[in-house]
């Protein structure tokens, strides 16, 4: 099941507007939803289907993850290079205020970084690519290296972030 499909994305776009998503959600909903189309299994099943595409593709961050699943292109475990100094900081820190400090520093990254991937998403659509699937253009290929690296970066910098909080309220 390809989420794009469902919601009728074609081509595949990954700049999504949140308002614009919403619609067409609700949409497709009412058209298939039990009360209008009657308790036929394949209305409840595209119902279901619906109700999981919406969920993952309305948060940019499960769409990009999303994206590399349907791809098979796994992230690394390696921590990323600009966080390394991070990382060391906080597994170094004790004073409350220093944590507090790198909190901040994490959140204004992970800014940062959504407006990274919200970039890379604006240069996957001007590739007006049809089918995930298919051979995608070299160019696709380097966006996509770009959307893994910096999920892998969000993901390891939301388990900092998480070690952090534990440590404050310690």
């Amino acid at each position: 099941m390809n989420f794009f499909e469902v919601l009728e994305i074609q081509p595949v776009q990954l700049a999504l507007d949140p308002k614009h998503l919403e619609t067409d959600f609700y949409r497709l909903s009412r058209a298939s939803h039990p009360d209008h189309s009657g308790t036929d299994p394949d209305t409840l099943e595209k119902s279901a289907q619906l109700n999981g595409a919406y969920r993952t593709l309305r948060d940019p961050w499960s769409r990009a993850r999303y994206l590399l699943d349907i791809l098979r292109i796994p992230l690394s475990s390696k921590i990323p290079a600009c966080l390394g100094p991070i990382y060391i900081e906080i597994q170094e820190s004790m004073d409350q205020s220093e944590l507090e400090r790198l909190k901040r520093q994490l959140a204004s990254l992970k800014r940062q970084r959504l407006q990274q991937l919200e970039d890379q998403y604006r240069k996957f659509d001007q590739l007006k690519i049809s089918s995930l699937i298919e051979g995608a253009p070299k160019e696709a290929e380097l966006i996509l290296n770009k959307i893994q690296e910096l999920v892998g970066e969000n993901n390891y910098a939301n388990s900092m972030e998480r070690n952090v909080d534990q440590r404050l309220e310690k």
